[in-house]
């Protein structure tokens, strides 16, 4: 049995979840009928099903969740059941049966998290859930049903087939079902709903447009699926559109009810011009030249109040303002207009205070 990695099975995992990640977030394929065909006449044959369901094929998660809602009144009306699922239960439970064992628990561990943290956490947790949350609340809205229990679409499985594949790649395993899965979730699977005589499969977005931390986010145009979003908050595509062009003064800004979109709006729009708005609380001034206050200020998130220290820049003469935590590198609480330059100018409050020239 394999109980950890080798120095190059380490290298090879770290190029492979960088690889892979990059493969499901930048597949732009719309699938076809054929395409989705062939994936679906190959699942139910590896699962043992019989029936030859309805295809349909829709371009975002919503419209897949609204079209399993008239699939589901139509089954109802034949006699069936309109929400249970024995079908997808019954191809979930067989997947997982015939191919989660075969590794998870070697090593499962060690390559479990690293495929978690580079792949999973980055496209199932970051963009998969928050598409889903999202038409969750869309669907709920409209009083439809949110069809959830099983996915077998790319970015949900994103984990798994990483994982997998990688075992593939070493040739710890053979699994031709992987192999082939893994091929037609590449054709452009975003998600696949499975219900007792219908399949509605999503095709992948045309485009998704993702921050430094892989959040969904665009100032320029939607971010996934007509779905708008700044630095991972979703907003309504008006006030998107307002906040992405700074339309809002800054008195509409911070009488946002929705803090997080409060947040990101006040990031968006920088610090500086949102100051004066804040609802905040002179602590100390600058004993030096720097011109420098503390201020404690609340409303940027719910419960929590912040430090916020506002100077200027002896270079341009320039007012700034910028965040500062409660304690320093040094553990030490920061409680003076000083102490918080010197945290952010990389030094201890002693060394601040000895500085003759700020640069």
């Amino acid at each position: 049995m394999l109980k950890s990695l080798t120095k190059e099975q380490q290298e090879r995992l770290d190029k492979h979840c960088i690889e892979f990640r990059e493969k499901i977030l930048s597949n732009n394929k719309q699938i076809t009928f054929d395409e989705a065909k062939e994936a679906i006449d190959y699942l139910y044959k590896f699962t043992g099903q019989t029936n030859k369901p309805f295809i349909i094929i829709m371009d975002s998660f919503l419209e897949s969740q609204l079209a399993a809602n008239y699939c589901a009144l139509i089954n109802l009306s034949l006699g069936g059941n309109q929400v249970k699922n024995q079908v997808g239960n019954q191809v979930g439970s067989q997947v997982w049966s015939q191919v989660r064992n075969q590794v998870w628990n070697q090593v499962k561990n060690q390559v479990g998290s690293q495929v978690g943290s580079q792949v999973g956490s980055q496209v199932r947790n970051q963009v998969w859930n928050q598409v889903k949350n999202q038409v969750w609340n869309q669907v709920k809205n409209q009083e439809k049903v949110f069809f959830g229990q099983y996915y077998f679409g790319l970015f949900y499985e994103s984990y798994w087939v990483t994982f997998y594949n990688f075992w593939i790649d070493e040739k710890i395993i053979k699994n031709e079902f992987l192999k082939r899965w893994t091929l037609h979730l590449m054709n452009g699977i975003y998600n696949i709903i499975i219900l007792e005589n219908f399949v509605i499969i999503t095709r992948c977005p045309k485009k998704i447009n993702l921050d430094d931390s892989f959040k969904l986010h665009s100032v320029t145009q939607e971010s996934i699926y007509d779905q708008y979003y700044i630095h991972g908050v979703f907003f309504e595509k008006e006030l998107w559109e307002k906040v992405a062009q700074r339309k809002l003064n800054p008195k509409e800004v911070m009488k946002m009810k929705n803090i997080e979109q409060r947040r990101v709006t006040i990031n968006h729009y920088g610090w500086d011009e949102i100051f004066d708005y804040f609802d905040k609380k002179l602590i100390n001034k600058s004993k030096r030249n720097s011109k420098a206050e503390l201020y404690r200020v609340k409303g940027l998130a719910e419960n929590i109040e912040i430090n916020i220290v506002k100077y200027e820049d002896p270079s341009t003469g320039r007012m700034y303002v910028s965040q500062v935590p409660d304690m320093d590198d040094y553990n030490k609480e920061i409680l003076t207009a000083d102490h918080a330059m010197a945290w952010k100018s990389y030094m201890s409050l002693d060394e601040y205070e000895n500085l003759k020239i700020e640069a």
